[in-house]
C-alpha cells in the first residue's frame, strides 16, 4: 500500500489527523459514543459550498484484513487464539512443553509442529486467496474516478473516489456507480423546458432487486443551474451514519444563494438520496452532495460479518472436549501416580534402573532413592518424588497429547466444503427458469439441515410465487369476477362447497385476457359500466373512480420498451398488479413526471377481449392474440393530469398508503388511499356520519371480503375524498413543518408518538369507500406435498404471515398445514373479549385440554401396544393407508375394511398385500411374515388416532402473549402441544420474536426460518439455520442467510436428502475420529504397565505423526462427504427416517462414550495380545529375542487394521476408487515400516564402518 493511501486509510479512521476539528460522527459511534459528545453533537452537519466545521472519514474503504507487514502476525493471533481456535492453541502448547527436555518425550524437538505447520499453512493459504480478491475489489473502488464541481460551474478534472470529501459536489454519469451517499441537487433534463428532476437508478447491489427504481432531485435545487448550485448557501443537518438502507431523515437549510432558490428549513426526501453503490440508469448524469464517506456510508455500515452460528453437532463436540480433556488428566495422573509408586517399591527387583548418582538438578538428593530392608519413606523421599510426579504427569501429557484429534476440524472442514459443493451441484434442486441453482453461505451448518424440528415459514414469495394477479373487486357492495382459486378448492373440499362450472370456465377464461398481473373474467362489469346496471350511471361513475384510483395511488414507475409500448417496474407485486388491473379497465397510467402523473382514460381493453371472446364462441384460450395484448387505442382515450401533491407512504406500522393528487384542468383536490381493512375501517366516513345505507353498504362489503379471504385472495379496501384548496394548504404547512423537524423525525425513527404520523392519521379520516381489491398469490409447485412429507417427518411448521385470519387458515388448508382431521383452535381478539378470564387463563385452559387428550391416547397406546390381540383387532376396525390422500392416513367404511381384494396393473385380484391369489402356497409369504405386516398395518393404524391440532393465532394476540413471561410460556406450551401453527397479522418483528420465544423456550427445538424478503431477515438471522428464497422480493433474505435455494419444495430435498446424509455422515465421522485418536493413545498407556509406569515409548514417532494423516486419515474423508445409507429417492418416499435424526440419535453422549469406550477397550486387547504372543516365541538362531520395538511395530500394524476396518464396516456405499484408496491407505503403514526400517539399517552401517576406523 503506497503513502497516500496509508495516509488515507489512517486519516479515515481517526477523523483528519492533521487538523483540529472534532470528528463527525462522534469517536465510538455508533456503539461506544460518550453521551456527552452525543449531547453536544446530536446531528451531523454538512455545509454545502463551503469550509466544514467537522472531520469527516475519508472516502478510503478497506474491506481487506491483511496487508504484507500485517499478515503474519495477524493471523498468527488469529490461528491461535484460545477463544477462537482453542485446538490449535492446545497443540501450540503441546508444541512448546515438548521443547522442556525434563519432561519432553521427543528428546525436546516438537513434533507436534509438523501437524500445526500443516494446518497454518491450509489457512493461510485459504485467507490469502480470499483477501487478494478484496484487495483488487478495493483497488477498482478506491481508484474509480469522478468529477468534482469547481467554482465556476463547471467540472474540474476527473479524482479518484477515495479523494472524494463529504461537502463536495460531485457528478454521477449514466451507467455509473454512485462513490458515496448522496443528496440529488439537480439532473440532467431530457427537456429544459419541463424540468422533473427525475432519473432512475438501479440498487441490485444494494438489495439484488434488478427493477430501475425512480429518484426525483431535491425539490428545493432541481430547478438551479450548475452555476446557481455552486453559489448556495446551505447546510444539510442529517442523522449519523447508520446501516438502515430504506431511510435518510434530513433537512436542507437554505441560508442566502440566488433568488430561485427559496429559503427556509426543507424536508429531505429519501427519494431524493442517491447511496454509495447504486447505478445511475436511463439518465445523462446527476449533480450530487456528498453526505456520508468511506466507512460511514450505508452500504458499508451493513455490511456487518454474518451472525455466528454453531450447529448442534458441534457445540456437543466442544462439551464432550471437556471432558476428554478431563480423561486426559485422569490418565496422565494415574500414569504418573503408578510411577511414583514403582520408584517406591520396586528398587530391588530393578535395582539397575535406580542408580544412586542421578540427581535432580540443583538437589543434593538422588532421583531414586534406594530404600534399606525395614527402613520407612522420609519426608526429603516424599518431597523428591513430588516433584518426580509432576514432571511424569506432563511427561505423560505429552505422550498421550493425541487424546484430543488435531485433525478433527480440519477434517470437518474437508467433509463439509466437500458436502457443500455437491449440495450446489444438485440438479434436483436447481432452478432453470431462474438459473438458480442451491447455494451454500454456511456450511458450518450442514448437518444441522439433518435434525431441523421446527421450521418457520414465511407466505408471500415463500409458499407463494409472490406474482400477484388481479382476480376480483368489490365496488358499491357489488362483487366483480367469477373462478375461484386452488386456495378456494381446498377450503371447497373441506366444507363441502360445489363449485359452479361456470367458475371452472372463469379461471381458463381469465388466463387469456393477453395483460400481465391480470386474470379477470366477468362480463357483467362491463354492463355496468355502461350504466347498465342496477345503480345507473351513479355506479358507473364510482366504478370509474374505483379504477382511477388504482392507477394513481401506488409507487410504480412506467418505462418504455423496445416496442414502444409500457412496462411498469414496482417494488411491491400488488402495486403492479393494481396498475394492470386498471389498464385493464381503462384507466392507463402512462406517465410521472416533474411531480406529476398522467393517465389516459376510454379504451377498456377487458371489454374488447370480452366482446372477441364472446364472438368466437367462448373459445377463448384459442385466442391469446386478443384485444387484450395491444396497447389502448389512442383514439378512444383522452387524458388526464394530475400533480401529485403529497405521498404518504406504506410502511408495516400504517398498513396504508395515500396520494393527495390535483386535477389539472378542474383544479379540484383529492386523496386517494388504500390498505388493509383493520387500518381503513376506522377511517371511513360511514362510521362518523353513521349513514344507513354508507353502513349497510360497509357491512355488505366486508361480508364479501370474509368470502374473498377465504379464497386465499388479498384484499384491501380502497377510498378517497375531495379537499378544498384552504384545507390542503392548511394541513400541508403543519405537514411540512414536522416533516423537516428532526426531533419528530427521530421521534417517528423511534417508534414513538409524533406529529408527522399524527398528520397523516388526520387528513386520512372521513374516507368514502369506493370499494376492495383481490389479487391472489398462487402457491409454488409442490408446496403442498413438501408440507405433508415434511410434517411426516416430525417437524412441526409454523406460518407467519400478514394476511388476515381467514386467508391464513384457508391457505394453511390448500398446502396441508391444516388437515381435515385436525382439530382447528383460534385464539385472536374475538375469542379474547368474549371469555370471562384473562388471555393466560384461556391459554391454560387450551392447553390442559389438548394435554388430557394427548395422554389418554397415550394411555390406550401402551395398553394396546401390550395386548397383540386388541392391537390387531383394532387395526382390522380402525384405519388404513391412503395413498389417494396425501396426508397420511384415513378413515374407511366398514365395507372398504372388509373388501381387502383388488387387482393388480395386470388385472390379477390380489390380496392387500400384492400377493395374487392364485398363486400356491408355497408362492405365499410365511405365516409370520403375515404376522409382521399385520403388526405393522395395527402400529400405523394406532398412530393414525392420534388427536392432532392446529393454532391460529393473529398479531393482537400474540403481542400480548409476548409481553410478559408467564403468558410467554404459557402460549408457548399450547403451541408445542400443537402439530402445525398458523399466526396472522404478524409484524417483521414479532415473526422474530416467535422464533426467540420457541427456541429459548425449549432447548430440543432445532429451527429454521425461511422467507424471501427484507421483512424476513430479522427471523432467518434469528434462527439456528436461515434459508432464503431467492424470489421477487430482491436479495436481503439470500444475502443474510445460511442457505438459499429458488422454490419452497427444494426444501424437502435440502432437509431429508442433504441434510439427513451430512448429520449422519458427521456423526460417524466424528465419532471415529476420536475412536481412532484413542485406540492409538490408549496404547501407550496400557504398555506402561509393563515397564513400571515408565513412559518409555514403544512406537517410532514416524507413525506417531502420519498416524492421523496417512494411516487412517482418507477413508474418514471420503465417508463423510460421499456416504449414503440410502437412495435419495427413499429418503424423501420414506420420511419417518428423518425423525430420528430429529432426536439426535445418531450423535449424542451415550453414543459418544459407547465409541470412547470401545477404543478403550479394544486398545487393551491390541496392547496384550502381542505382547503374550511374541514374548512366548523362541529366540533366533543368534539368541536375540523380540525387542520393544518390534513389539511396537505388531501393535501398530493391528491399530491401523482395526481403525480401517471399523471405517470398512460402517460404510454404506462404495465405489471402485474408495475402494482402492482404502487398500492405499493400509498400505502406507508397511510402506513406511519398510522405509524406517531401511534407514535404520543404513545407519547402523554407518556407525559400525565409524567405529572400525576409529579403531
Amino acid at each position: 500500500m503506497d503513502l497516500h493511501k496509508a495516509w488515507a486509510f489512517l486519516s479515515g479512521l481517526v477523523g483528519s489527523i492533521g487538523d483540529a476539528l472534532p470528528p463527525s460522527p462522534p469517536r465510538g459511534w455508533p456503539d461506544r459514543a460518550r453521551p456527552e459528545d452525543l449531547v453536544a453533537q446530536p446531528r451531523r452537519v454538512v455545509k454545502v459550498n463551503a469550509s466544514q466545521n467537522f472531520a469527516f472519514r475519508t472516502n478510503f474503504v478497506r474491506s481487506y484484513r491483511y496487508t504484507p507487514a500485517t499478515f503474519l502476525p495477524l493471523f498468527l493471533y488469529e490461528s491461535f487464539h484460545p477463544l477462537y481456535k482453542g485446538a490449535n492453541f492446545y497443540f501450540l502448547v503441546i508444541a512448546i512443553l515438548q521443547t522442556v527436555s525434563e519432561i519432553s518425550n521427543t528428546n525436546g524437538f516438537p513434533t507436534m509442529l509438523g501437524p500445526i505447520l500443516i494446518i497454518l499453512i491450509v489457512d493461510g493459504v485459504m485467507a490469502v486467496l480470499e483477501d487478494v480478491e478484496k484487495h483488487e475489489a478495493d483497488r477498482i473502488a478506491n481508484g474509480s474516478l469522478t468529477s468534482v464541481l469547481q467554482s465556476d460551474g463547471t467540472w474540474g478534472e476527473p479524482i479518484p473516489w477515495m479523494d472524494v470529501q463529504v461537502g463536495d459536489i460531485i457528478r454521477v454519469k449514466n451507467r455509473e456507480i454512485s462513490p458515496a451517499d448522496l443528496l440529488i441537487l439537480a439532473v440532467a433534463e431530457p427537456d429544459p423546458a419541463h424540468v422533473s428532476g427525475l432519473c432512475y437508478i438501479e440498487t441490485k447491489s444494494l438489495d439484488g432487486e434488478t427493477n430501475l427504481k425512480m429518484r426525483q432531485a431535491c425539490k428545493a435545487t432541481l430547478r438551479g443551474s450548475l452555476a446557481e448550485i455552486r453559489q448556495l448557501e446551505a447546510t444539510v443537518e442529517l442523522e449519523h451514519p447508520n446501516a438502515n438502507m430504506h431511510s435518510m431523515d434530513a433537512v436542507l437549510n437554505i441560508a442566502g444563494g440566488p433568488s430561485k432558490f427559496e429559503k427556509g428549513d426543507k424536508p429531505v426526501a429519501y427519494d431524493s438520496v442517491m447511496l454509495r453503490g447504486v447505478t445511475l440508469r436511463n439518465t445523462e448524469w446527476l449533480a450530487g452532495l456528498v453526505l456520508n464517506t468511506g466507512s460511514d456510508t450505508k452500504i458499508i455500515m451493513s455490511s456487518t460479518e454474518r451472525t455466528f452460528k454453531q450447529s448442534r453437532m458441534e457445540k456437543m463436540v466442544n462439551k464432550q472436549l471437556i471432558w476428554i480433556v478431563a480423561l486426559l488428566i485422569f490418565v496422565c495422573t494415574i500414569a504418573a501416580l503408578g510411577n511414583v509408586i514403582a520408584n517406591l517399591r520396586e528398587v530391588e527387583d530393578h535395582w539397575y534402573l535406580y542408580p544412586d548418582e542421578v540427581f535432580f538438578a540443583n538437589s543434593t538428593r538422588p532421583i531414586f532413592p534406594t530404600l534399606g530392608e525395614g527402613e520407612g519413606v522420609g519426608t526429603d523421599e516424599l518431597r523428591d518424588q513430588g516433584v518426580n510426579f509432576v514432571i511424569m504427569f506432563f511427561y505423560y501429557f505429552l505422550l498421550f497429547a493425541n487424546f484430543i484429534p488435531i485433525s478433527l476440524y480440519v477434517s470437518m472442514a474437508i467433509m463439509k466444503s466437500g458436502q457443500a459443493y455437491f449440495m450446489q451441484q444438485d440438479l434436483q434442486m436447481y432452478h432453470a427458469e431462474t438459473d438458480s441453482p442451491c447455494q451454500v453461505k454456511n456450511m458450518k451448518l450442514n448437518e444441522q439441515l439433518g435434525q431441523v424440528s421446527h421450521i418457520f415459514s414465511d407466505k408471500t414469495g415463500t409458499l407463494t410465487c409472490n406474482v400477484m394477479d388481479f382476480r376480483k373487486c368489490i365496488i358499491g357492495g357489488v362483487q366483480y369476477g367469477r373462478g375461484t382459486t386452488a386456495i378456494g378448492e381446498a377450503s371447497a373440499s373441506v366444507t363441502g362447497k360445489v363449485i359452479p362450472d361456470e367458475d371452472l370456465e372463469a379461471n381458463e377464461v381469465g388466463e387469456d385476457v393477453g395483460i400481465p398481473h391480470v386474470a379477470f373474467w366477468d362480463p357483467k362489469i362491463w354492463r355496468a359500466l355502461r350504466g347498465d346496471s342496477k345503480g345507473g350511471a351513479k355506479h358507473a361513475e364510482r366504478i370509474e373512480n374505483f379504477f382511477r384510483v388504482l392507477s394513481l395511488c401506488h409507487t410504480v414507475t412506467p418505462e418504455k420498451d423496445d416496442a414502444g409500448g409500457i412496462t411498469y417496474s414496482a417494488s411491491s407485486p400488488d402495486d403492479e398488479a393494481l396498475v394492470y388491473g386498471a389498464k385493464y379497465f381503462g384507466f392507463y397510467f402512462c406517465q410521472r413526471t416533474d411531480g406529476a402523473a398522467l393517465i389516459k382514460v376510454g379504451d377498456r381493453l377487458g371489454e374488447r377481449f370480452a366482446a372477441e371472446y364472446i364472438r368466437k364462441g367462448g373459445l377463448g384460450r384459442k385466442y391469446r392474440n386478443s384485444p387484450g395484448n395491444v396497447l389502448p387505442k389512442e383514439d378512444l382515450t383522452h387524458d388526464e393530469s394530475y400533480e401529485l401533491l403529497e405521498i404518504l407512504e406504506f410502511n408495516s406500522t400504517r398498513k396504508r398508503m395515500s396520494v393527495i393528487v390535483k386535477h389539472k384542468e378542474s383544479g379540484k383536490i383529492w386523496l386517494f388511499s388504500k390498505g388493509a381493512d383493520s387500518v381503513m375501517k376506522e377511517r371511513l366516513k360511514c362510521f362518523e356520519t353513521r349513514d344507513a345505507q354508507d353502513m349497510q353498504e360497509y357491512y355488505t362489503t366486508d361480508r364479501q371480503l370474509q368470502e374473498l379471504a377465504e379464497e386465499g385472495l388479498r384484499t384491501l379496501l380502497v377510498g378517497g375524498k375531495s379537499m378544498t384548496e384552504a384545507e390542503y394548504k392548511a394541513w400541508d404547512a403543519k405537514f411540512l413543518s414536522a416533516s423537516a423537524n428532526l426531533d419528530q423525525i427521530k421521534l417517528r425513527k423511534e417508534g414513538h408518538p409524533n406529529e408527522i404520523d399524527r398528520l397523516m392519521d388526520e387528513i386520512e379520516h372521513g374516507l368514502e369507500l369506493f370499494g376492495a381489491t383481490a389479487i391472489e398469490d398462487r402457491l409454488q409447485d409442490e408446496v403442498p406435498e413438501t408440507i405433508a412429507i415434511l410434517m411426516k417427518a416430525g417437524i412441526k411448521i409454523w406460518v407467519l404471515t400478514g394476511d388476515k385470519e381467514e386467508t391464513a387458515i384457508n391457505i394453511g388448508r390448500a398446502c396441508r398445514l391444516i388437515k381435515k382431521e385436525m382439530e382447528l383452535i383460534v385464539i385472536n381478539e374475538k375469542r379474547i373479549e368474549e371469555t370471562d378470564g384473562s388471555f393466560a387463563d384461556i391459554l391454560t385452559e387450551q392447553a390442559d385440554d389438548i394435554q388430557a387428550r394427548l395422554d389418554k391416547w397415550h394411555q390406550q397406546h401402551d395398553r394396546l401396544m401390550r395386548s397383540p390381540r386388541h392391537a390387531g383387532a383394532f387395526a382390522s376396525q380402525s384405519k388404513e393407508p391412503d395413498e389417494e390422500d396425501g396426508e397420511g392416513f384415513s378413515h374407511m367404511s366398514q365395507a372398504r375394511v372388509r373388501s381387502r381384494f383388488s387387482r393388480n396393473t395386470s388385472g390379477e385380484l390380489v390380496d392387500e398385500e400384492g400377493i395374487s391369489l392364485r398363486s400356491t402356497p408355497e408362492d405365499r409369504p410365511s405365516t409370520g411374515s403375515r404376522m409382521r405386516a399385520a403388526s405393522r398395518r395395527a402400529l400405523q393404524s394406532i398412530a393414525a388416532t392420534r388427536p392432532t391440532f392446529a393454532l391460529v393465532v393473529d398479531g393482537m394476540s400474540l403481542s400480548r402473549g409476548l409481553q410478559s413471561e408467564e403468558d410467554k410460556d404459557k402460549l408457548l406450551r399450547l403451541s408445542l402441544l400443537c402439530d402445525s401453527v398458523v399466526a396472522c397479522r404478524v409484524s417483521p418483528k414479532q415473526k422474530q420474536q416467535i422464533v426467540k420465544m420457541v427456541q429459548d423456550g425449549d432447548s430440543d427445538v432445532q429451527s429454521l426460518a425461511i422467507g424471501d424478503g427484507a421483512n424476513d431477515v430479522a427471523m432467518i438471522k434469528g434462527a439456528h439455520v436461515g434459508v432464503g428464497i431467492s424470489g421477487q422480493e430482491g436479495m436481503q433474505a439470500v444475502n443474510n442467510s445460511d442457505y438459499a435455494i429458488a422454490q419452497f419444495k427444494f426444501l424437502r430435498r435440502l432437509l431429508m436428502v442433504q441434510g439427513r446424509y451430512n448429520y449422519r455422515r458427521m456423526a460417524k465421522a466424528v465419532l471415529y475420529i476420536f475412536y481412532k485418536n484413542l485406540l492409538f493413545t490408549m496404547t501407550n498407556f496400557w504398555m506402561a504397565f509393563w515397564n513400571l509406569m515408565s513412559g518409555q515409548k514403544y512406537l517410532i514417532e514416524a507413525s506417531v505423526q502420519l498416524y492421523n494423516v496417512f494411516f487412517t486419515g482418507v477413508p474418514v474423508l471420503l465417508f463423510g462427504i460421499w456416504d449414503r445409507d440410502v437412495k435419495d429417492t427413499s429418503a424423501i418416499s420414506i420420511p419417518a427416517l428423518y425423525t430420528p435424526c430429529i432426536h439426535n440419535e445418531h450423535f449424542n453422549t451415550f453414543l459418544f462414550w459407547r465409541w470412547i469406550f470401545e477404543a478403550i477397550l479394544q486398545s487393551l486387547i491390541i496392547s496384550y495380545l502381542p505382547l503374550g504372543l511374541l514374548h512366548s516365541g523362541d529366540a533366533d538362531a543368534d539368541g536375540n529375542i523380540t525387542t520393544l520395538w518390534e513389539y511396537g511395530a505388531a501393535i501398530i500394524t493391528l491399530v491401523v487394521w482395526t481403525a480401517n476396518v471399523k471405517i470398512f464396516m460402517h460404510q454404506n456405499s462404495w465405489t471402485w476408487w474408495q475402494f482402492a484408496l482404502w487398500w492405499l491407505t493400509l498400505s502406507t503403514w508397511w510402506i513406511t515400516g519398510f522405509a524406517f526400517e531401511e534407514l535404520s539399517r543404513q545407519g547402523d552401517k554407518k556407525k559400525q564402518r565409524a567405529g572400525g576406523d576409529q579403531k
